[in-house]
């Protein structure tokens, strides 16, 4: 509880009340399968708040906290003489059952009169209080250590059965992508060997027509160039027989002139 110091006589007053919504037992069962879907209703003066709905249980665990502005002067007030109206301090909690149609089901109510509880906590003076008082905060310790105890039992139990669901979720999740991955490979692979086979034939189609053709080529050349060898020995041939012919007449002339000119030089001398 937040408080607030009063200077002129020294008292305690506190200003906010804070509520832990923990658990219920033993509630009634008004829905289906024997359970019921259990909420409650925490109120203080005309403020409200609503926990969660736990359903299909008797036993609901909340563990919700809210908080609650006190009216001033509302826990000091006696009887109902004073400013605020009867009940204005008086701290409901109230549980319900959410029903699918209709209105929801009144399962029980607690009300504690928080200016009651004020009042006894100031008049508390003896020592046979105080050890009443430090039994009761031992019994409520002891309680909460074991609430805390079941809830954190509980939680670490969900938390086991969340990761062993995640993990086999995730297993499930590796072996559908590990078996599409293998699929995709085994498809890849079979398309790229066809891919190959028919890069390989069409290669090997136009290496065999490369082959033709440079044959071809190659014979059409080598018959042209015999053409051209033959005709250019004939033609050298020609030239030969012509160039011997010419050499053979000037030649033939040449001893003729020589020999009339030898002659006439015996002619000439005699």
């Amino acid at each position: 509880m937040s408080s607030l110091n009063i200077d002129d006589d020294q008292r305690w007053v506190p200003t906010h009340v804070q509520v832990t919504v923990l658990r219920g037992r033993g509630l009634r069962a008004k829905g289906k399968h024997g359970t019921s879907d259990v909420y409650t209703i925490i109120q203080v003066g005309k403020e409200k708040y609503s926990t969660c709905v736990v359903e299909k249980t008797t036993a609901p665990e909340w563990k919700e906290e809210c908080s609650f502005e006190l009216l001033p002067g509302v826990l000091e007030q006696v009887g109902d003489g004073g400013a605020y109206p009867a009940g204005s301090s008086d701290l409901v909690l109230t549980v319900m059952h959410r029903a699918l149609m209709g209105l929801d089901v009144f399962l029980g109510q607690a009300v504690i009169p928080l200016d009651k509880v004020f009042q006894d906590r100031i008049c508390m003076k003896n020592e046979e209080v105080n050890l009443q008082s430090w039994a009761v905060i031992r019994e409520v310790n002891l309680q909460s250590w074991a609430v805390m105890r079941e809830v954190n039992l509980q939680s670490w139990a969900v938390i086991r059965e969340v990761n062993l669901q995640s993990w086999a979720v995730m297993r499930e999740v590796n072996l559908q992508s590990w078996a599409v991955m293998r699929e995709v490979n085994l498809q890849s692979w079979a398309v790229i060997r066809e891919v190959n086979l028919q890069s390989w034939a069409v290669i090997r189609e136009v290496n065999l027509q490369s082959w033709a053709v440079m044959r071809e080529v190659n014979r059409q050349s080598w018959a042209v160039m015999r053409e051209v060898n033959l005709q250019s020995w004939a033609v050298i041939r020609e030239v030969n027989l012509q160039s011997w012919a010419v050499m053979r007449e000037v030649n033939l002339h040449s001893w003729a002139v020589m020999r009339e000119v030898n002659l006439l030089g015996c002619d000439q001398g005699g």
